[in-house]
């Protein structure tokens, strides 16, 4: 009997639950997270003169003793180089 009630289950179809709803990725900025340039650990912080993302305090201190030129690198590897004409 309890098998006669289970397979009258699933013969109905498959339930609907949240993990097997299929649907696109958020594309929006509120959930993407950021992360640290250098490293790729999670970038909290965001160096206003370079604009390069950091981890911590250490980091900070390598990005600001980076050699002219090598930030635009980074930014250029993310994706986020600006270009000014």
């Amino acid at each position: 009997m309890v098998l006669e009630k289970n397979a009258r289950a699933y013969a109905t179809g498959p339930t609907v639950t949240y993990t097997n709803i299929e649907s696109a990725p958020s594309l929006s900025a509120a959930h993407q997270r950021h992360y640290c340039d250098l490293t790729g650990l999670p970038g909290p912080y965001t160096d206003p003169k370079t604009r390069l993302r950091y981890h911590n305090r250490e980091l900070f201190g390598v990005i600001r003793s980076l050699a002219q030129g090598v930030p635009e690198s980074y930014l250029e590897a993310r994706g986020a180089h600006t270009v000014l004409k």
